[in-house]
C-alpha cells in the first residue's frame, strides 16, 4: 500500500501512537478507529501540528527562533527518497 510505504518502521510508529495517547484525549480515542492505511498519517500529522502549536505558544522561545523553526520544519519532513 503506497499510503503506508513510509510506515514500515513499527518501532517509530509505536512512539507516534504513544505520543498521541499522551497529548490528546479526543484524537487518541478516534484515530484508532480509522483504517490502518490512513490512521498512521493522521496520527503523525496530529503530532507535527501539536509540536508546532507548542512552539508557537511558548513564551520562552524568541520570535526569531520560532520563525526559523517554522520555516525549516517543512523541508525536514519531505521524504527525499519519495521525490527521486
Amino acid at each position: 500500500d503506497i499510503i503506508c510505504s513510509n510506515f514500515n518502521n513499527q518501532k517509530l510508529y509505536k512512539k507516534v501512537e504513544r505520543l498521541v495517547r499522551r497529548f490528546s484525549k479526543t484524537f487518541a480515542y478516534v484515530l484508532p478507529r480509522l483504517p490502518e492505511n490512513i490512521r498512521h498519517w493522521h496520527e503523525t500529522a496530529y503530532i507535527v501540528v501539536r509540536v508546532l502549536d507548542e512552539i508557537e505558544d511558548n513564551k520562552r522561545i524568541h520570535q526569531d527562533d520560532k520563525k526559523h523553526f517554522m520555516v525549516s520544519l517543512p523541508p525536514a519532513l519531505i521524504d527525499k527518497d519519495e521525490n527521486q
